[in-house]
């Protein structure tokens, strides 16, 4: 009965040493994940808006005017990949429906998806700089 005692003690011991191990993270941290033509910023497995990660980053002066930065040419890229999108699928629609498309619409288009697709970069790489 002894060694019973023991050894359910030893297992018990252990169990709990072994779920405190893995429940450990931590949620301090700050991690960048790529996505096609985008990226998010996640801290632990929550993921962060750039207003969210903006506020985190208001007691560093430096971080908080980067981080400004970066979501202002993310909402900019935005905008451009929108119209440069909506240029693009105007005339293929035209075409699709029997009507005579305006292909220099497209490719302006697909030339602002191209600017919206270099500064997204731009903003990401601004946003890795805080040490993500």
């Amino acid at each position: 009965m002894k060694i019973m005692r023991k050894f359910t003690l030893i297992i018990t011991f252990l169990t709990v040493c072994i779920t405190a191990a893995f429940g450990q993270s931590n949620t301090d941290s700050l991690t960048l994940k790529t996505t096609f033509g985008s990226y998010k910023v996640y801290q632990g497995y929550n993921p962060l808006s750039m207003k969210q990660l903006a506020l985190l980053m208001k007691n560093n002066d430096q971080a908080s005017k980067q981080i400004r930065s970066a979501k202002t040419v993310q909402v900019t890229a935005s905008v451009i990949g929108f119209a440069g999108g909506f240029m693009v699928g105007y005339p293929l629609g035209t075409a699709l429906v029997g009507g005579e498309p305006n292909w220099v619409l497209a490719g302006v288009g697909a030339g602002l998806i191209v600017v919206s697709i270099t500064l997204n970069h731009s903003a990401k790489n601004k946003t890795k700089r805080q040490h993500l």
